[in-house]
Protein backbone atom coordinates (compact mmCIF):
# COMPACT_ATOMS: atom_id res chain seq x y z
CA UNK A 1 0.00 0.00 0.00
CA UNK A 2 1.19 3.54 -0.68
CA UNK A 3 2.84 5.75 1.91
CA UNK A 4 0.62 8.79 2.44
CA UNK A 5 2.97 10.61 4.85
CA UNK A 6 4.32 13.15 2.29
CA UNK A 7 0.82 13.94 1.06
CA UNK A 8 -0.45 14.30 4.63
CA UNK A 9 2.36 16.74 5.43
CA UNK A 10 1.73 18.60 2.19
CA UNK A 11 -1.96 18.97 3.01
CA UNK A 12 -1.09 20.27 6.48
CA UNK A 13 1.50 22.73 5.18
CA UNK A 14 -0.82 24.11 2.51
CA UNK A 15 -3.47 24.68 5.19
CA UNK A 16 -5.98 22.22 3.78
CA UNK A 17 -7.09 20.59 7.02
CA UNK A 18 -9.77 18.47 5.33
CA UNK A 19 -7.13 16.84 3.17
CA UNK A 20 -4.82 16.52 6.16
CA UNK A 21 -7.55 14.73 8.09
CA UNK A 22 -8.27 12.31 5.25
CA UNK A 23 -4.60 11.57 4.64
CA UNK A 24 -4.07 11.04 8.37
CA UNK A 25 -6.88 8.50 8.26
CA UNK A 26 -5.34 6.80 5.23
CA UNK A 27 -1.99 6.75 7.03
CA UNK A 28 -3.58 4.97 10.00
CA UNK A 29 -5.19 2.48 7.62
CA UNK A 30 -1.81 1.81 6.05
CA UNK A 31 -0.35 1.10 9.50
CA UNK A 32 -3.28 -1.27 10.18
CA UNK A 33 -4.65 0.95 12.95
CA UNK A 34 -7.98 1.25 11.10
CA UNK A 35 -9.83 -0.99 8.68
CA UNK A 36 -10.92 0.22 5.25
CA UNK A 37 -14.50 1.46 5.16
CA UNK A 38 -16.71 2.73 2.32
CA UNK A 39 -16.21 6.31 3.58
CA UNK A 40 -12.44 6.01 3.57
CA UNK A 41 -12.52 4.47 0.10
CA UNK A 42 -14.79 7.26 -1.14
CA UNK A 43 -12.55 9.95 0.39
CA UNK A 44 -9.52 8.36 -1.22
CA UNK A 45 -11.27 8.33 -4.60
CA UNK A 46 -12.34 11.97 -4.22
CA UNK A 47 -8.82 13.06 -3.38
CA UNK A 48 -7.36 11.27 -6.35
CA UNK A 49 -10.08 12.58 -8.63
CA UNK A 50 -10.53 16.20 -7.51
CA UNK A 51 -7.32 17.19 -5.72
CA UNK A 52 -4.69 15.73 -8.04
CA UNK A 53 -3.55 19.02 -9.58
CA UNK A 54 -3.60 20.86 -6.26
CA UNK A 55 -1.49 18.18 -4.60
CA UNK A 56 0.98 18.07 -7.50
CA UNK A 57 1.42 21.85 -7.27
CA UNK A 58 1.84 21.78 -3.51
CA UNK A 59 4.34 18.90 -3.66
CA UNK A 60 6.32 20.71 -6.35
CA UNK A 61 6.43 23.80 -4.13
CA UNK A 62 7.68 21.73 -1.20
CA UNK A 63 10.35 20.11 -3.36
CA UNK A 64 11.52 23.54 -4.52
CA UNK A 65 11.68 24.75 -0.92
CA UNK A 66 13.72 21.69 0.07
CA UNK A 67 16.12 22.23 -2.83
CA UNK A 68 16.63 25.86 -1.79
CA UNK A 69 17.54 24.75 1.74
CA UNK A 70 20.23 22.40 0.42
Amino acid sequence: MADFTPLRRCARQTGDMNLHKVYSTLHMVRRNELDWSPTICQNHWLIQRKQKKKLKYALASLEEANEEKC
